[in-house]
């Protein structure tokens, strides 16, 4: 026979553990939901903060795309740059895009290309991680993604090299970036999303195709870095004096 005591006594200990864990992951919760937010910085980007990207990089020269305005909108991008990079003596064009944002981390990442290609009727074939060289030795994680135009006209492919800042630091995918955000302990003052992208025409080979816009991500991601550190240091040299720019007018 089991003793009522001690059965009364297990009942009593579980709903008192139950009653912790709710507490706990409740407390946790708020904790969390107060604490997050003040890792991603309030402060906007400047709209043309990223102006001031190169328009030549190396044998690549650059020329400005618009972008839609709602696109901007939709991911809350603060800056923004969009350009078609062509290479004169291979003749090789690649596209690259840059958004930038102080925003939430979802709505950056919620213009992945897995996403927007798929949307617009692309065929995502298959997709991999990659982790590229650059030439100060500095790894660039990435993910390749290749699309089809039309899975049944055969219109073409389409390759998509995409990666991640958050201030100066390189992720390859949203996953990584969400973690890294996320375990922080001090502000994230900004994000960013990198695609380069080129297209597989007539008989062109789908992985020169990807060497084309692997090369191009070595010859800018460094430029890339460079861009947002130096965006930072105004930042912080503005919120260091912030009466520079009333003192300047």
């Amino acid at each position: 026979m089991v003793n009522n005591n001690t059965k009364n006594g297990k009942v009593i200990f579980a709903i008192i553990a139950a009653i912790l864990v709710i507490l706990v992951f409740g407390l946790t919760y708020r904790i969390l939901a107060v604490i997050r937010p003040g890792f991603i910085s309030n402060s906007p980007l400047d709209s043309n903060a990223l102006d001031k990207f190169p328009v030549q990089i190396g044998e690549w020269k650059g020329q400005d795309v618009p972008v839609e305005e709602g696109v901007l909108r939709e991911i809350h991008a603060d800056a923004s740059v969009n350009r078609l990079y062509s290479q004169g003596k291979e003749s090789n064009l690649v596209t690259l895009f840059i958004a930038a944002s102080s925003a939430s981390i979802d709505t950056l990442v919620g213009h992945s290309p897995e996403i927007c290609n798929v949307m617009s009727g692309c065929i995502l074939a298959n997709d991999h991680l990659m982790e590229l060289l650059l030439d100060d030795g500095t790894i660039l994680p990435c993910q390749i993604l290749h699309f089809d135009y039309d899975g049944f006209l055969n219109l073409g492919k389409k390759t998509i090299l995409c990666y991640y800042v958050a201030d100066s630091e390189f992720c390859g995918n949203r996953s990584v970036l969400k973690l890294k955000v996320r375990s922080r302990s001090s502000t994230v003052h900004y994000m960013a999303q990198v695609q380069i992208a080129a297209s597989t025409t007539g008989t062109q080979d789908i992985d020169k195709t990807e060497k084309i816009v692997c090369d191009f991500a070595v010859k800018s991601a460094p430029l890339i870095a460079d861009l947002f550190s130096n965006i930072r240091k105004q930042q912080k040299k503005g919120s260091d004096n912030p009466l520079a720019e009333e003192d300047s007018r």
